[in-house]
């Protein structure tokens, strides 16, 4: 970019810094169609409504946008320095200038692809893949939580000698908080209550498959050394709604129809990768021909 550009870019900027000063209209009435129609300026004969202040808005950034809805007179005054500086490029002949042209290229295919994944995405999520992926959930993650301690050291040896101390009575918290080398040792191996999923699979089953008060009599080994486990106890929780995941389940099912799909055209496409050549050394003789 040129250093006329980085100028333009920057005066282009100024335009939109939001000024404080008291709201003509809120967020709220904004969302009216009424509200949207409403005149709120006239350049020239041309008249800027609130629906042309909101899109200019919406091309903020999001952590800025709800400080310009509270200062619409200022975002008002932008929009109209906006349309003043359309006019002006217009009777400059920029419409038809090739720059331009090739930067509205650009934007173009940009914004086909986008529109084109959208559309794709939306028509791809069914309300009978939602309730599959719904279900899917609920089995890998089944509401059922144990509370558990755990004593996490380096060889089997050293886990064995630890089984042997509780099974003469010592205390499975003081044992942890002298012999664990995990995080939670310091704690006395708390671990607080987790799902099936959130721990590794060997220890996982071993945890689930205890009954409260009793821990493991062998070694459990992960890929963080060997544990000693002690459950504590179990409960059952209300599992998640299927309007509380719908966001997620929703946001995954459009990525996965994305991905498909795009597997699906480069299948049917003719698709060959041409290695760049690497750049000459600097100062090295170019090749004879």
């Amino acid at each position: 970019m040129s250093v006329f550009r980085c100028a333009a870019a920057s005066a282009f900027a100024v335009l939109f810094a939001v000024i404080a000063a008291p709201a003509l209209i809120s967020p709220a009435q904004a969302q009216s169609g009424d509200d949207e129609n409403q005149v709120v300026a006239v350049v020239n004969g041309a008249e800027i409504r609130v629906s042309d202040v909101l899109e200019m808005i919406g091309r903020l950034p999001q952590n800025v946008q709800m400080q310009a809805f509270s200062n619409m007179p200022a975002m008002i005054e932008r929009t109209i320095d906006l349309e003043l500086i359309l006019k002006a490029s217009e009777q400059a002949g920029l419409r038809e200038d090739p720059e331009v042209q090739e930067q509205i290229e650009v934007i173009a295919r940009d914004v086909m692809r986008q529109t084109y994944l959208e559309r794709l995405a939306e028509d791809a999520v069914t309300e009978t893949e939602l309730q599959q992926a719904y279900d899917t959930y609920l089995a890998d993650n089944p509401p059922e939580e144990v509370r558990a301690r755990h004593i996490l050291v380096q060889s089997e040896a050293e886990a064995v000698e630890i089984i042997g101390q509780l099974d003469g009575g010592a205390d499975f918290a003081t044992l942890a908080q002298e012999k664990s080398t995990g995080p939670t040792g310091e704690n006395g191996g708390d671990l607080g209550y987790f799902q099936r999923g959130q721990m590794v699979a060997p220890f996982a089953e071993a945890a689930f498959s205890l009954d409260p008060g009793t821990y493991t009599a062998e070694p459990v080994q992960t890929q963080f050394g060997w544990h000693v486990i002690l459950v504590e106890d179990k409960r059952t929780n209300e599992p998640p709604s299927l309007a509380d995941l719908e966001p997620q389940l929703r946001q995954q099912l459009e990525q996965d129809a994305i991905q498909a799909h795009l597997s699906e055209l480069r299948e049917g496409a003719e698709i060959e990768v041409v290695e760049p050549e690497a750049p000459a050394e600097p100062g090295a003789e170019p090749p004879v021909e």
